[in-house]
């Protein structure tokens, strides 16, 4: 019996071994499941797989493990690594890495598109920052902020681009429909004067017209409107103005039967239902918008004053308590529902405050 075969259990024989090259020191194949001799301090079961590499470069058959001469582990390997992944360590950082230098900054079309104007402006002055600017990234910027309602930001934007040379002549409407939702109609219609012809010149000088309460030019921008969306959307927002409730939701019901996608025009043929005293029907209308946008603050104001008609005063206050703690960045919807909730906690104490007149606000964007 060879030397290294007192290594094996009684009842074995030993397995053939490879050639070995070099100074290599010789290794014997042990049965994972025999008993060792004294020397070793190996555990009787071993939870090798089979058809695997060992870290020396040897082949593990099934069951078996590979030993030194000595007959101990050799520790300083990884005996079951595997090749087909990396164990986790530094590699996989470096993807996490490479991941993040791939990540592209977004475009300013993409962010418009999403109608993220907080990004579109954050994008826009950085490359003001850094001197990238293009020509028209002013103009951009003051559109941003006025869709964000921060109006007089966009107010300085365009007065500095009507200082520029070659000033285009769009931007003196705009300059005007800002002037306008800030309240300063004798500004708006100087601009407004300023600006090429268009539609939305036309849609600023009705509404300004309706302002100064002058019929006649009224009448005569009236006149000047088209059989397109804009033209209609924006005399339905002077019939609700007038208080032509019923020909304001004709205009509205007759542009969502072609168009379903506009959905915020449920909210203004729920306003309109309000204000004819039909707070069931309004509330029915609203949900349809409730349900795809579930945060709109003008939808809850709203929501909570047909609460207080239909219910009691207690379930408008909680409604527009909690639209209270998640309001909007928006200082006019803050002032509103602040209104709103003072008005309902002193009708409380009256007896009868839901046959009151209702002294809730309401909000109405205009649309230009």
């Amino acid at each position: 019996m060879a030397e290294n075969d007192a290594l094996l259990p009684r009842g074995t024989t030993a397995l053939p071994r490879r050639k070995l090259h070099g100074t290599k020191k010789p290794r014997v194949l042990v049965l994972q499941r025999g008993f060792f001799s004294r020397r070793t301090s190996l555990p009787a079961g071993l939870p090798w797989k089979q058809s695997v590499l060992c870290g020396c470069g040897e082949t593990l058959w099934r069951g078996l493990c590979c030993l030194s001469a000595e007959g101990t582990h050799n520790t300083d390997v990884k005996m079951m690594l595997s090749r087909a992944k990396p164990a986790v360590g530094g590699d996989v950082q470096h993807t996490d890495k490479r991941k993040k230098k791939g990540r592209k900054i977004p475009k300013l079309e993409e962010l418009l598109s999403q109608r993220d104007f907080t990004g579109a402006i954050t994008l826009l002055e950085f490359k003001r920052h850094v001197g990238e600017q293009e020509e028209d990234t002013n103009l951009w910027i003051g559109y941003c902020a006025f869709h964000l309602g921060d109006y007089k930001r966009a107010l300085e934007e365009y007065e500095n681009a009507t200082k520029e040379e070659n000033c285009n002549s769009e931007v003196w409407v705009n300059l005007a429909c800002t002037y306008f939702f800030l309240g300063m109609y004798k500004q708006a219609e100087e601009a407004g004067f300023k600006a090429s012809k268009s539609r939305l010149q036309n849609r600023l000088l009705f509404h300004l017209a309706h302002k100064f309460n002058d019929e006649k030019k009224l009448m005569s921008f009236h006149q000047n409107l088209q059989d397109v969306t804009e033209d209609q959307l924006s005399l339905a927002s002077i019939h609700y103005m007038r208080s032509h409730y019923q020909e304001a939701i004709d205009i509205y019901k007759r542009i969502l039967l072609d168009n379903r996608e506009y959905l915020a025009l449920n909210v203004y043929v729920a306003l309109c239902y309000y204000k004819l005293d039909y707070y069931d029907v309004s509330q029915e209308v609203l949900a349809v918008y409730l349900q795809q946008i579930p945060d709109s603050t003008i939808a809850l104001n709203l929501k909570a004053c047909n609460h207080f008609r239909l219910y009691s005063g207690k379930a408008a206050e909680a409604e527009l308590k909690s639209l209270m703690d998640n309001a909007s960045s928006f200082e006019f919807a803050k002032e509103l529902i602040r209104h709103n909730l003072a008005s309902v906690s002193k009708l409380q104490t009256h007896h009868g405050a839901r046959r009151q007149k209702s002294p809730l606000n309401l909000a109405k964007e205009i649309y230009l």
